[in-house]
This record gives structure tokens, C-alpha cells and sequence, in this order.
């Protein structure tokens, strides 16, 4: 009977790496002689011939079908077939409403217009980083205003969304 296992059939595309390991078992006591696995289109691996496959990643977004045939040493085959998702990320967008200001009285106000969700999903939360010279130096909100930086030079910005589907995207800039 032709089974496998997947580590998580449901990834986000940046990072996605799948593991595959054959559960077949046969009948009568006789035992498994090959393995006939096929990945789908754009996969690293595209087929395989052995029990188990690691380290299997897709270059596109979308539902992908795997399928094992087992053969037993009877000569006797089997086949599964199961689905996998390799999910798109959220879209990171930053705004500020002024890049350069002078030190005394520095208030600067950072939104995150723009930032969207993959259709089907939503932003579930903001990981705001502002750096160690700033009050606040982190915020959780969609938009932070009053951001003080306490000394002077560039800074490095960043903004990390995570949306319903587990998936996140990154935006760093220099203000």
C-alpha cells in the first residue's frame, strides 16, 4: 500500500524546503523493491527513486501534485498521489513623513500604506525596528508616529509583515 509522509505540505515560496519518506508497506510480507516518486513541475528534484527525498524546493507559487508508485517484490504496484502549497508572501511598503530632519524636535511618523496581502489572506501583524537611538525603538502597529531619534546620522529602518498564512516579506531602508 503506497503512504508518504510530508514535513509540511503547505510552505511559504521564500524558503521552502519539502521532505518526502515512503510509509508504503506491502502485503503478505514481501517487501517494498523500487520507488517512483515525481515532484512536479519546477520542483529542484524532479523525480527520485528511493525511499525518502529531502531538500526539495519550487522555483513558483501554487498547488503542486506529488506521486509515489511502490512496487512490492510480488511485481505488484501501487500509487498515491498528494498535494502540496507553496504560498506567496505579503508585500512589505513603507512610508515616512520626512526622511531628513534636524536633531532638536526630530518627530518622525512611519506608515505602512500600501503593504498588502496575497488574495485570500490578511496582514496579521507589524514588527516595526527603529534602532537602538530612537524612542520607540520597536512598534507592533501598522503605523508608528513620534518616532525621536537621539543622535544624529543615518538610520536603518526595517518593517516585517506577516500575513494569515503564516508567510512574511521584509522592507529595510535608510533614513
Amino acid at each position: 500500500v503506497a503512504n508518504f509522509t510530508i514535513n509540511n505540505d503547505a510552505q511559504c515560496f521564500r524558503g521552502n524546503t519539502f521532505n518526502y519518506n515512503s510509509t508504503s508497506t506491502s502485503v503478505g510480507g514481501s517487501n517494498i523493491s523500487s520507488y517512483s516518486w515525481k515532484f512536479g513541475a519546477n520542483a529542484s528534484v524532479a523525480t527520485a527513486n528511493t525511499s525518502s527525498q529531502s531538500n526539495v524546493k519550487y522555483g513558483v507559487i501554487g498547488s503542486k501534485t506529488i506521486s509515489l508508485v511502490v512496487v512490492d517484490a510480488n511485481g505488484c504496484p501501487d500509487t498515491i498521489e498528494k498535494p502540496i502549497l507553496v504560498k506567496d508572501h505579503p508585500v512589505a511598503v513603507t512610508t515616512v513623513n520626512s526622511g531628513n530632519q534636524c536633531f532638536r524636535a526630530n518627530s518622525f511618523n512611519f506608515g505602512s500604506a500600501g503593504t498588502s496581502a496575497v488574495s485570500g489572506s490578511s496582514i496579521s501583524s507589524y514588527a516595526w525596528t527603529f534602532g537602538t537611538a530612537s524612542v520607540p525603538s520597536t512598534s507592533t502597529s501598522a503605523s508608528t508616529s513620534n518616532v525621536n531619534f537621539t543622535s544624529i546620522g543615518t538610520k536603518n529602518i526595517q518593517l516585517v509583515v506577516y500575513d494569515a498564512n503564516g508567510c512574511n516579506d521584509t522592507v529595510k531602508f535608510v533614513s
